[in-house]
């Protein structure tokens, strides 16, 4: 029997593992970031969207599946703004901003914005 409660305890301690918090505005710098450096490569819109997709997937580990799903949903979501916004040279920090996840950077108090962010749920 004791064994049996050890197990089930094992059990729920790995099931209940948690994953570090993620900053919306980190998670959206670390992706448009990824974004420029593939549309630097020349990357097509369809095979940027790919990578990007790809780059959230290598998040697993760290953030768990929820911000995975929430990453990939911003970049299928707003692929076209990315895509776009990058290749005119707008700046990684702007194009976070406009998606929502970012506080405006001539912003001193640097707070959050307070409409819906198209990027992430929350």
């Amino acid at each position: 029997m004791k064994l049996l409660v050890a197990a089930v305890a094992t059990l729920a301690v790995v099931f209940a593992q948690t994953y570090r918090p993620v900053d919306p505005c980190q998670l959206c710098d670390y992706i448009i970031n990824q974004a420029l450096h593939h549309i630097n490569r020349g990357f097509t819109e369809d095979q940027l969207q790919k990578e990007l997709v790809s780059d959230c997937q290598s998040l697993q580990r760290a953030y768990g599946p929820d911000v995975v799903q929430n990453c990939i949903d911003g970049v299928n979501a707003n692929i076209d703004t990315i895509y776009n916004d990058l290749k005119a040279g707008k700046h990684p920090q702007a194009v976070c901003y406009d998606l929502g996840q970012c506080s405006n950077p001539n912003d001193p108090t640097g707070t959050y914005p307070t409409h819906h962010p198209k990027f992430l749920r929350k």
